[in-house]
């Protein structure tokens, strides 16, 4: 690590302070360093195949019928074209969408294997609620209510959009933008609803990404 530098100053701003920084912290300035290491990357050198096409514009085939394709190098990033076949996706699909190939909504059941889904956490995260006795009459938490999948995938968003625009708290982006222009968020507000922070404090506590049901394997240590 080299010296420190300067803070860069902005006019526009009369307290700046990074998004990371509370309020009550504002004049508080962390100290900012130089690096002097240097990262390598490797030459990318990923492939792709191009359909060929004749000077009217219309796709090249051969005697038997098939396009033809060409291999060029790949300057951007692309999804596999048999994935996005098997998958009907194209340039207008939705972000979830892509999202659904990796972790559906729906049971992911391959041959004999479930695999994981928004349906088993959902499924998963209220059942460990219920071990824990939380809910109407139980000891624990006793306004909670189970999740369902939406509900699930809505705290997931929560953090994708965290982790775009990070806040010191991420419960801060359930305040309308009229309230705390800086970490509000109008959309995540009038999705969350008005007891969106509570509801929350039910996410973390309960949430669960694997099966309660597996024992330990051999060996591994209980803390």
């Amino acid at each position: 690590m080299e010296d420190s530098v300067d803070e860069p100053e902005n006019p526009s701003f009369k307290k700046a302070r990074a998004p990371t920084i509370d309020v009550k912290d504002g004049e508080f300035i962390p100290v900012k360093h130089n690096f002097g290491e240097k990262f390598v990357r490797p030459i990318f050198t990923g492939e792709q195949k191009e359909v060929l096409f004749n000077r009217r514009g219309k796709p090249l085939k051969d005697k038997h019928g098939h396009r033809q394709f060409q291999t060029t190098a790949r300057k951007k990033g692309m999804i596999d074209p048999a994935v996005k076949k098997k998958y009907q996706l194209n340039e207008h699909s939705r972000p979830e969408e892509f999202v659904e190939m990796l972790l559906p909504r729906k049971p992911n059941k391959i041959g004999n294997t479930e695999h994981i889904s928004f349906s088993q956490i959902a499924h998963w995260t209220d059942l460990k609620a219920t071990h824990a006795n939380a809910g109407k009459g139980g000891v624990y938490y006793q306004d909670y209510e189970p999740f369902d999948v939406d509900e699930i995938k809505q705290h997931f968003g929560l953090y994708i959009i965290n982790g775009l625009v990070p806040s010191p708290w991420v419960e801060y982006k359930f305040q309308p933008q009229s309230k705390d222009k800086i970490h509000g968020n109008d959309h995540i507000y009038c999705s969350f609803g008005s007891n969106a922070v509570h509801c929350h404090t039910h996410f973390k506590a309960f949430l669960v990404l694997q099966n309660l049901a597996i024992p330990p394997q051999n060996g591994s240590k209980v803390p």
